[in-house]
């Protein structure tokens, strides 16, 4: 973290463009704005709208990221993601990009992560916000209440409702709300949505088409939707299933998500992320990613999706037959 602390003092004044990834979350959106802050001559960039949360914050604090354009800047940072296939048309661009790459992330790497001459990357961290923050204070910057409230809202969307929170995080927490005039209350208002009719559909159609097995004690699910996903599968998790995957098949790719009960992890020392969707990436001509219990991978072979998907199976019935 020190050579990444040192390097950032040094382009403070460059002409820098934050890139995050598509369908950005307020963890994306909260930890641009706030290194935004530090790195004066800076844009935040996107390959598509962020989503309805991080519209929802955007609007309240008056700003925007930028959808699609030119990376035309001396630095490029990478925040929340460290993968081609979460930039979307972005990804060219990135790959041809002739000045410095940096990516701050906390998902972990994979063998197909972007290439980048600067990066701090830890999965111990549960969110890239959190890391944005130990960097400025770290920086010694001046943290505002706009700041301090983008930070917020991405550590508390990115921990699942402080499910997977540490001393830390709760530590981080009440540092950053004593930065603002703001409740607690007041911040979950953007973390917090009513889920419209077409996501409550989503969940509900992926209930109805679940397959679900028993694998050495284990409740393991599988289903699809055409939007959601993530959401699906964590609700699987939430009303049964031990270990859920949920795929979405698109026009131009495929996306898997996959959840695991947060007491699993430990217990039965399975990573979703490195031991089964990594290697689903790549049967989707993608890659795959994220944290022991909750991961996804990405791609663009739509055809063998249903192989991918029972990889998902696959791989997971040979994890628990072991245990």
């Amino acid at each position: 973290m020190q050579s990444m602390l040192n390097f950032l003092k040094t382009v403070r004044r460059k002409r820098v463009v934050i890139l995050i990834h598509s369908l950005a979350d307020l963890d994306a959106v909260g930890s641009a704005l706030a290194l935004q802050s530090f790195l004066r001559n800076s844009s935040v960039i996107a390959s598509d709208l962020p989503t309805a949360k991080a519209r929802k914050l955007l609007k309240f604090l008056k700003s925007e990221v930028s959808v699609g354009g030119q990376l035309d800047c001396d630095v490029l940072f990478i925040l929340d993601t460290n993968s081609y296939d979460m930039l979307g048309n972005l990804a060219d661009g990135v790959r041809n990009f002739k000045g410095e790459k940096v990516i701050i992330d906390h998902h972990s790497i994979h063998s197909d992560s972007i290439k980048a001459d600067h990066l701090v990357v830890d999965n111990r961290y549960l969110s890239t916000s959190e890391l944005i923050y130990e960097l400025l204070k770290k920086l010694k910057c001046k943290i505002l209440e706009r700041e301090a409230l983008c930070l917020l809202c991405g550590i508390i969307d990115d921990s699942a409702g402080f499910r997977n929170a540490n001393r830390k995080t709760f530590s981080n927490i009440a540092n950053l709300l004593g930065k603002t005039r703001m409740s607690y209350d007041d911040v979950l208002r953007f973390v917090r949505t009513d889920a419209d009719v077409s996501q409550r559909l989503a969940l509900l159609t992926a209930c109805k088409r679940a397959e679900v097995e028993k694998v050495g004690g284990y409740l393991v699910a599988k289903s699809t939707v055409g939007s959601f996903e993530s959401k699906a599968a964590e609700a699987l998790v939430e009303i049964g299933a031990d270990i859920s995957f949920v795929g979405c098949r698109g026009k131009d790719g495929a996306r898997i998500s996959a959840r695991m009960r947060d007491d699993l992890a430990k217990k039965l020392r399975i990573n979703l992320a490195t031991q089964v969707m990594e290697k689903v990436g790549r049967i989707l001509n993608g890659s795959g990613g994220g944290h022991a219990c909750a991961a996804g991978a990405a791609g663009s072979d739509i055809e063998r999706f249903d192989e991918a998907m029972s990889e998902c199976l696959r791989l997971t019935r040979q994890m628990l037959e072991r245990k």
